[in-house]
């Protein structure tokens, strides 16, 4: 089984995705290092996030279904622009770097010197549609708009998580969080789990070879997890927040 590093869990998502990214973001930061909403930039309201999170963003000027300017339907309302400066205000961010073309039609605004080295970073894609920019091949569809083949959204995404990983103080409170709930008294697997406790100490009292250990180590420094956000992953996420729940009740 690969190790994963607890502090390299992000969100990606797209349109309703993107929306649920920012959702999980604002209920589970001790766990969501950071998100990347496509044609899909929100701000939590309220956001119950309990540090920054560092969020790259990418919209297309001409969105039907989540309007870069606002209106739409009744979720969207605000603009693009609204959200990306009120994750700003959250990251007490300073003042923003100047808008760069990075390509023809592709302009980036970002803030970076933000609170606990997180960063926001917003690409607007001139004329691009409801869709992620990349070159993968979409056929035109009028009701969601032009396509963007020009420019990877993934390139971008994955240079930005592999700088942003979950701030180091906030890593034991991320190891814990994943951590499964303990069995109730008196169930199976916590008798199961009781009668092999002792076998299991007399094992990890040799301690496993120091090569074994360093391989662990490279592994899990290299490991990341990008959930990519979708309806189906909303039962995961109801469950972990229930489970979190449970386990904040119970420490108090």
């Amino acid at each position: 089984a690969a190790c994963i590093d607890p502090r390299r869990i992000f969100c990606a998502g797209y349109s309703r995705g993107g929306r649920f990214c920012a959702q999980l973001a604002s209920e589970l930061s001790e766990v969501i290092a950071a998100i990347a909403p496509v044609a899909s930039l929100r701000f939590p309201m309220p956001n119950n996030a309990t540090r920054p999170i560092s969020v790259i963003a990418f919209h297309g000027t001409k969105d039907p279904i989540n309007p870069y300017d606002g209106g739409g339907g009744a979720y969207w309302s605000t603009g693009v622009l609204d959200a990306y400066q009120s994750w700003a205000l959250f990251n007490c961010c300073a003042t923003p770097e100047p808008t760069i073309y990075v390509q023809k039609k592709v302009a980036m605004q970002q803030f970076s010197n933000c609170k606990e080295s997180s960063a926001v970073v917003l690409f607007t894609l001139e004329g691009m549609g409801h869709v992620w920019p990349g070159p993968f091949g979409y056929n035109w569809v009028k009701a969601v708009g032009p396509p963007f083949p020009a420019f990877n959204a993934n390139a971008q995404i994955n240079s930005f998580f592999q700088k942003h990983p979950l701030p180091e103080q906030f890593g034991d409170a991320a190891r814990k969080a994943l951590e499964p709930p303990p069995p109730p008294l008196g169930s199976r697997s916590a008798r199961h789990r009781r009668s092999h406790s002792h076998s299991r100490g007399q094992l990890r009292s040799e301690g496993p070879a120091p090569s074994t250990i360093a391989l662990a180590q490279r592994q899990q420094s290299q490991q990341h997890v990008v959930i990519a956000a979708s309806a189906a992953s909303l039962v995961l996420f109801l469950v972990s927040l229930e489970s979190l729940r449970r386990r904040r009740a119970l420490a108090k």
